[in-house]
């Protein structure tokens, strides 16, 4: 079956499969990176989407930014290999660290909850 658009979301309650639109396909992948990469590849499997959306809430530190956001990079922010490898990168891998698209906003990726201010997640 292949789909124009897939959205991916970790939970129903972000987005109800009944608002999505017509000729689109959505997955539910539960939180966390390791359900989101196992569910994304079966949903990229089973639909051949040209476009995929990961939509959801996510933690913010920036009381100011709100709304949908275009992700120019992503960075893992709960990998600190220090001094292997700059932190928030993994050792021996570029991904998923290259720019993505001309979005200005950084994406922190990470399977532990961000609970205060981090200065290396403002640069």
């Amino acid at each position: 079956m292949k789909t124009e658009l897939l959205i991916i979301t970790a939970l129903e309650s972000e987005l109800k499969r009944e608002t999505v639109p017509s000729g689109a396909e959505i997955v539910y992948s539960g939180i966390g990176k390791i359900n989101a990469a196992v569910t994304s590849l079966k949903a990229i499997h089973q639909f051949s989407p040209r476009l995929i959306l990961n939509f959801g809430a996510a933690g913010k530190i920036n009381p100011e930014v709100d709304g949908l956001l275009e992700i120019g990079r992503v960075i893992q922010r709960d990998m600190d290999a220090e001094p292997l490898a700059p932190r928030g990168s993994t050792l021996f891998c570029i991904r998923p660290t290259e720019h993505l698209s001309s979005g200005k906003f950084i994406c922190g990726s990470g399977d532990s909850f961000v609970t205060a201010q981090d200065p290396w997640l403002q640069s």
